[in-house]
């Protein structure tokens, strides 16, 4: 009777281990992702903005904010954040979450959801049923398409633009719109309007402040650039689809809840901009080139260094500069009457 009562033990542990684990989908899911060794994926350490240490140590998130992690750890752990992450997309969401005051992680994170999705092929049944509504109005609001990097010429008002600024313009697509009703994204530091100029020098070269993204009509940049600080842009049209377009702006819909600390010399509008086009093209390790410091124009020289990257080039003058072409050519025109008389 011994060996039959011991066979009966071993099938019950057995069998309820199988029914364990049949009941629990979301382990099954960890368990698959850490088989696949997601955490050290590149992409996932593109979407948290992880950064290996120089020397020694632990990976590092540059986004200085607790709210973009889900995991206690997740700032410092790739791994704790992974399984975090997977475990809140099944979560029921609560009722601020149902009414959209608050979000729930499903529709917090699109694009981290999207790229585990597609690694783990989640069970739709499971998930909490959410229309995530605040977010499909936004992207289809921005319907993006294509994506263009924009360097403005310098500004010596503004320390943080002595070198330049970049910025993305997420192309809509629509031949029936102007492209100047698209959406400029925009990464600067997010500084007190009463600091004076030495006291924003400084604490922009410590990182003093907090960097944040943010969107505006680009209607909105050219009149602030190309009108009010006779400021000439040049417009990079990048060889990316539609999907890659949708993917960077997703990321961007993600970092609202975040921000970077922001350093005039490296940690600027240059550095986290090309983070997003490596979203877009993982291939890319645009950031690498950069140690000490990233100044816009040589971020502008190095996508041109990218062999395809560059679909198309465009130059919008300020008003300052088609008032001074204006007087050459009048001038030349004066030149050449006076060389006929």
């Amino acid at each position: 009777m011994k060996p039959i009562s011991l066979f009966i033990i071993v099938f019950i542990l057995s069998s309820s281990f199988v029914f364990s684990e049949e009941k629990n989908p979301i382990q099954l899911y960890q368990e698959i992702a850490l088989s696949k060794k997601l955490d050290l994926n590149r992409y996932w350490r593109l979407l948290l903005h992880y950064r290996d240490p120089i020397f020694f140590g632990k990976s590092k998130s540059e986004a200085d904010g607790n709210e973009f992690f889900l995991s206690p750890n997740g700032k410092t752990d790739p791994k704790a954040e992974l399984l975090e992450t997977i475990s809140s997309f099944f979560r029921e969401p609560l009722p601020e979450e149902i009414e959209e005051t608050k979000l729930h992680p499903f529709c917090k994170y699109p694009e981290r959801f999207r790229w585990l999705d597609s690694q783990l092929n989640f069970d739709r049944g499971l998930l909490p049923k959410l229309n995530c509504e605040r977010y499909k109005n936004w992207i289809e609001a921005l319907n993006p398409t294509s994506i263009k990097l924009i360097f403005a010429s310098f500004y010596l008002n503004n320390p943080a633009s002595l070198f330049g600024h970049n910025l993305l313009k997420i192309g809509s697509g629509e031949s029936s719109k102007s492209e100047i009703l698209d959406y400029a994204v925009n990464f600067a530091a997010n500084n007190s309007p009463d600091d004076s100029a030495l006291v924003y020098t400084i604490k922009g070269v410590m990182g003093g402040y907090p960097g944040v993204f943010s969107i505006f009509p680009y209607y909105y940049k050219i009149n602030e650039y190309n009108d009010m600080e006779s400021r000439d842009l040049w417009e990079y049209e990048l060889n990316f689809d539609e999907e890659q377009s949708k993917r960077i702006t997703a990321h961007i819909w993600e970092l609202g809840s975040t921000h970077f600390d922001y350093f005039f010399f490296d940690e600027n509008c240059s550095y986290q901009l090309l983070s997003l086009l490596e979203i877009g093209n993982p291939e890319l390790k645009l950031r690498d080139r950069f140690n000490l410091y990233t100044i816009p124009s040589d971020t502008v020289k190095l996508i041109l260094e990218q062999e395809g990257l560059v679909r198309k080039k465009s130059y919008r003058p300020s008003l300052s500069s088609k008032m001074n072409q204006k007087l050459f050519y009048l001038e030349k025109k004066k030149d050449i009457g006076y060389r006929n008389i």
